[in-house]
């Protein structure tokens, strides 16, 4: 296959553009949550109400870090494809 044409070009840089603006989303939603966690946090009382906060912030931290894996690598296949086949 032959490298890529302008057009073939242009959409593989809004495709990676695409990744970073949705890496940026799913960390702005990790600080966002932590900022609301730590703040739930800080009215508790009694470490049984703390390690509730805890729990659902890892969950959220699971989530969004799971997406970010996710979405760089399928960026990450799409360039391995794109090697074999030639076009870059």
């Amino acid at each position: 296959m032959s490298p890529l044409t302008d057009e073939e070009w242009i959409a593989f840089i809004n495709e990676y553009n695409g990744m970073v603006d949705d890496v940026g989303r799913y960390l702005e939603t990790l600080i966002a949550s932590c900022e609301e966690h730590r703040r739930g946090a800080a009215r508790l009382d009694g470490s049984e109400a703390v390690r509730g906060v805890v729990w659902r912030l890892a969950v959220v931290v699971g989530v969004q870090s799971q997406r970010i894996r996710e979405r760089i690598k399928a960026l990450s296949r799409r360039i391995n494809e794109m090697k074999a086949l030639g076009e870059l």
